[in-house]
This record gives structure tokens, C-alpha cells and sequence, in this order.
């Protein structure tokens, strides 16, 4: 698969993100990502209040093994929705042949 979207310059990359955010698959898609988002922020801060509680009470192993399985997945969660944004950006640039110049 041709990696387009990656090529383009910083401006044409805003405009084909402003292109697709305005139509229905791109807004579903925006407010699906970003309460993906906000579910991977909060994992992380549970998983670094889960680390510091466990540092603080010099508690078990169990402790830092869960909330570094925590922080694991949110991570994972980033990284997934910034693969997936910048994959359904480049099949709306791919099969919609824009005229960014």
C-alpha cells in the first residue's frame, strides 16, 4: 500500500485532515479516536498512581507488574488510534484524488 499522506508537507497534510474531518466517515471517526484517547490518558494515569502508591507503601511485586501492564496498554492504545488516523487519512487520499497544490 502507497504511504501518500506521509509525503506531503506539513500544510497539505492539514488540509487533507481538514478535508476529511468535514465529512461523516471523518467526524465519526474523529470523535471515536479521541475517546480512545481519553481512555488511554486515563489507563496511564491510573497506572502511574498505581506505580506511586506502590513505591510510596514499598508494596509487592504485583503492584509494579500491574500498573506497568497498565501503562503498556494505554501506550498500545495511542500508538493503535495514531496508526489507524494516519491509515484512513491515507485511504481518503489515496481514493479521492485531491487537488492539494
Amino acid at each position: 500500500m502507497k504511504i501518500k499522506y506521509l509525503r506531503l508537507t506539513k500544510e497539505e497534510r492539514q488540509k487533507v485532515k481538514e478535508l476529511y474531518y468535514e465529512s461523516p466517515k471523518g467526524r465519526a471517526l474523529k470523535s471515536k479516536l479521541t475517546m480512545v484517547n481519553v481512555c488511554a490518558f486515563g489507563l496511564l494515569l491510573c497506572a502511574v498512581a498505581i506505580i506511586v502508591e506502590a513505591i510510596v507503601k514499598k508494596s509487592n511485586a504485583w503492584n509494579y507488574i500491574y500498573g506497568g501492564c497498565l501503562g503498556c496498554v494505554a501506550v498500545a492504545f495511542f500508538i493503535v488510534s495514531h496508526k489507524l488516523r494516519l491509515k484512513r487519512l491515507n485511504n481518503y487520499l489515496l481514493n479521492n484524488k485531491l487537488k492539494l497544490k
